[in-house]
């Protein structure tokens, strides 16, 4: 973007110029209001000055990330705490302050969401699903889905509604 600023503000003239002032305005409005949730995070992370604060989201941020990446396989607590440059306790510890749950429950949650997924919205029999996932065995799955969900896959595929069932906490 910064070279097609450049590079068109004097062939254009001074309208154009003014009209991608314009975009790059409302880019980076969208820009920030989407990351306004962050900000939120901010206060949570330990940290003296907002400097190290930010570092330390930007950290965690990073292990959330690649989790994320990497959400049909199970990743070790070592090489996500050495992504972050963090012990894994002190990983856990600061994972758990800001966002309220260990890097496991959210990779444990992110399975849930995608087993609900592929058991309501595909045709796929539940050892694929199992296999798709990284489970280690079909009746594994079967136990996690319906601890938490609150109901086996067959009794989700015959649901006619789409909203999760959720066991209380």
């Amino acid at each position: 973007l910064a070279f097609a600023v450049g590079f068109a503000g004097p062939l254009l003239g001074a309208g154009a110029a003014l009209a991608q002032d314009a975009t790059a305005a409302a880019v980076l409005s969208e820009l920030l209001e989407s990351q306004a949730h962050l900000q939120a995070l901010l206060p949570r992370c330990r940290g003296r000055t907002r400097q190290h604060r930010q570092q330390v989201l930007m950290r965690l941020l990073r292990v959330e990330h690649l989790i994320r990446k990497h959400e049909d396989t199970r990743l070790d607590l070592g090489y996500l705490a050495a992504s972050a440059n963090y012990s894994p306790s002190h990983l856990i510890r600061s994972y758990r302050d800001v966002f309220d749950e260990t890097p496991a429950e959210y990779a444990a949650r992110l399975r849930g969401e995608r087993a609900w997924t592929l058991v309501r919205g595909t045709d796929m029999r539940v050892c694929e699903i199992t296999e798709a996932l990284g489970f280690e065995s079909q009746s594994a799955f079967c136990r996690a889905f319906k601890k938490i969900h609150g109901m086996t896959a067959s009794q989700a595929r015959m649901r006619v509604d789409d909203v999760p069932m959720r066991r209380a906490a």
